[in-house]
Formats: structure tokens, C-alpha cells, sequence
């Protein structure tokens, strides 16, 4: 069971999935759709994180961002990715900048803070000032990134209050696609492989499926750019002799596919 699904088994509602539009804002922000996942499980419920990581940046009711948005973010490495998982719309933040946050702890509470619809009609800041707790929900967001030492300025980076984040290490965290049409979101519910791969093919997909190939069958990471060549064909062939699958060929199929998506896990 995927971590939606066990949202969804107890008294959660999903509401308005990735991509889909039920309100205007998003064409009117030049996104194609919603960027993460809405789920209504009741007002001033506890939201307990879906990833272990650091809370880089919180906007609590006391400081929410320019459009009244409450959220927590939480930055999160699995062997495959670097990515902030953030929860939107909070009533109230129960962790601090700088914790470091297990899968189950409770880090906020719903609420429907920011740019919140009831079918089309926006539910202003002033009313949920007042106490209006219509089109509560939290909003479960996934964006991934790399790692980098230095900025360009024709890329997008993690910003918190205070500028640009970077991290003890001297990191900043470059936004990976952020011209996907989701401001760099994605899909954190759908299986990290969802299509088949081959070559020619580039993009976030194949940039995973060669951080997969360097730790199974040691494919040079300095080859992990996302174009699927020469190399990365050889180092599927690779990857399926050394577990069995049958026939070997220079793509990922479902046999393939079924086998990362079963070692490697969207969320850890």
C-alpha cells in the first residue's frame, strides 16, 4: 500500500489530484494543473510527514508568504533523489527550522490557509481570518532537486524567508525541471518508473533510472545527466542479467520497470 492509499484508508477524502484543474488559479499562473495532492481529513487534524528529512522552512500563521499560505517543507534524500516534500494550507506548525523529521511525526495541522476554493469561489483571507474554515484540506507537494555549490541566475532555487537556502554544506538546492508546467512538481503518488525507457529518450526519468544504474551495476555518476545513450542502453542490459531478467535489451520495459519500482520507493 503506497503511502496515498493509507492516507486514504482511514476517514481522509482525497480532493483535487496532481495535474487536475477545479479551480482557476492554476491557467491563471501559467501551470497546466494542481501541483501536488489535496487530502481533507478535518480541520486542525494532525499532518504527520510522509518523508524523514530536515525542516528547511516553515510559513507559520504568524509569517505565512505574500498570498497568506501557511505550509511546512521538508527536504529529503532517498538513494536515487534530493527533493522537498511540503504541506500546504496549515492551521498550525508543530515543528521547528532545522528538526529533523521521521516518516509519522506530526509536524502541522489542517487548516485552509492561502488560495482556497469551494467549487470556484475563493475563500478570501479575510474570512478565514475571522474563523471561516471552508475548503480546509492539506496540500501534499512534492518538487525535486540537485544539489549544486554555485547559482546561475536563469535557474530556480529553494528560497526560504530569508533568501536563497543553503544548507550547512555549502549546497544550494537547484529546482530540477522548474518549466514542467508544475513549477518542478511531481506526481509523488504515481510509480517513480511509470513509462517505459530507451534510447533517445531524456528527461527526470532517465535521470533516476541512471542514479539506479550507478548503485546496481556501478554506471559512472558523472554519466547521470538524464539522456538515455549508449552507456545507459549497455548498463540496462547490465542491470537485467544481474537480476534475471529475460530477454535482456537496450530499454526498460515492464520487466524491468517492475523491478525498480519494487527496489526504489517514491517516498522514503
Amino acid at each position: 500500500m503506497n503511502q496515498l492509499a493509507t492516507l486514504l484508508s482511514g476517514s481522509c477524502v482525497e480532493g483535487q489530484g496532481f495535474s487536475q484543474n477545479f479551480n482557476p488559479s492554476y491557467h491563471q499562473g501559467g501551470l497546466l494543473g494542481h501541483t501536488g495532492i489535496d487530502v481533507n481529513c478535518g480541520w486542525g487534524t494532525p499532518i504527520a510527514s510522509l518523508t524523514s528529512g530536515l525542516v528547511y522552512s516553515t510559513y507559520p500563521i504568524n509569517q505565512p508568504a505574500s498570498d497568506g499560505y501557511t505550509a511546512v517543507f521538508v527536504i529529503t534524500e532517498t538513494p536515487l533523489e534530493t527533493f522537498e516534500m511540503s504541506y500546504g494550507h496549515v492551521s498550525e506548525v508543530d515543528c521547528q527550522i532545522g528538526q529533523h523529521v521521521k516518516v509519522g511525526d506530526v509536524i502541522a495541522k489542517e487548516g485552509n490557509y492561502g488560495a482556497v476554493y469551494v467549487g470556484n469561489r475563493l475563500i478570501t483571507l479575510a474570512e478565514q481570518a475571522i474563523g471561516n474554515h471552508e475548503g480546509h484540506h492539506r496540500h501534499y507537494q512534492k518538487r525535486p532537486v540537485t544539489k549544486v555549490k554555485f547559482t546561475d541566475e536563469t535557474k530556480r532555487y529553494f528560497q526560504t524567508a530569508q533568501g536563497l537556502y543553503i544548507d550547512p554544506d555549502g549546497n544550494y538546492y537547484e529546482i530540477y525541471d522548474y518549466e514542467n508546467g508544475f513549477n518542478g512538481c511531481v506526481d509523488w503518488s504515481a510509480p517513480l518508473f511509470p513509462c517505459d525507457l530507451q534510447q533517445g529518450m531524456t528527461g527526470y526519468d532517465v535521470f533516476l533510472l541512471q542514479k539506479a544504474l550507478a548503485f546496481e551495476v556501478g554506471f559512472s555518476p558523472y554519466d547521470c545527466i538524464g539522456i538515455f545513450g549508449q552507456k545507459t542502453a549497455a548498463a540496462v542490459m547490465a542491470l537485467q542479467k544481474k537480476h534475471g531478467i529475460s530477454p535482456t535489451a537496450p530499454r526498460v520495459g515492464p520487466l524491468t520497470r517492475a523491478y525498480l519500482n519494487q527496489a526504489y520507493s517514491q517516498l522514503v
